[in-house]
């Protein structure tokens, strides 16, 4: 609909606006869903070492007590105590002829977790302070990408490294 601007000229005042807000729902829906496919994912690999004691009773004991709170989560995960360093640091690669790096990292991530909430907490008073660019979701979805792979890293070096003792 939105592309063949099929209501453009609607009769109806309500829809008048339907090609940006179905971009603003297609947006919003496929921000939050990975979102909460990054974060589910994040719980379930850590939480599988916390479920076989790979981790120590201290470490485990905590993400045991923050498992619902997803900052602190990420935030413990993020210091180092949980894997010996961050898997929330990452490279990501610049699109442009000259090839260039930017740093990403647990600030990213924040970033990325506010606008969901926003998102979520905002349905039906549609934000107008959101970029809803494409570049904007794209490097979103790739920091995630690089973070869950990190992490699964991280998870499969753990799982490892408590076999081999």
């Amino acid at each position: 609909m939105g592309t063949t601007g099929i209501f453009s000229d609607a009769p109806y005042r309500e829809l008048s606006a339907l090609q940006e807000d179905m971009l603003r729902f297609a947006f919003d829906t496929c921000f939050c869903f990975q979102w909460s496919l990054f974060g589910n994912f994040v719980k379930a690999r850590v939480l599988y070492l916390v479920d076989r004691g790979l981790l120590s009773p201290d470490i485990c004991k905590e993400l045991k007590k923050r498992e619902r709170h997803t900052e602190a989560f990420l935030r413990l995960i993020d210091s180092g105590e949980v894997f010996g360093q961050s898997p929330f640091k990452s490279i990501l690669p610049v699109q442009g002829w000259t090839p260039r790096f930017e740093e990403c990292d647990i600030h990213d991530l924040d970033k990325i977790r506010k606008l969901r909430n926003q998102l979520v907490h905002a349905a039906g008073s549609a934000p107008t302070t959101i970029d809803r660019t494409d570049q904007h979701y794209e490097r979103s979805m790739w920091v995630l990408r690089l973070f869950a792979g990190n992490l699964d890293q991280a998870v499969t070096a753990k799982m490892k490294s408590e076999a081999d003792s």
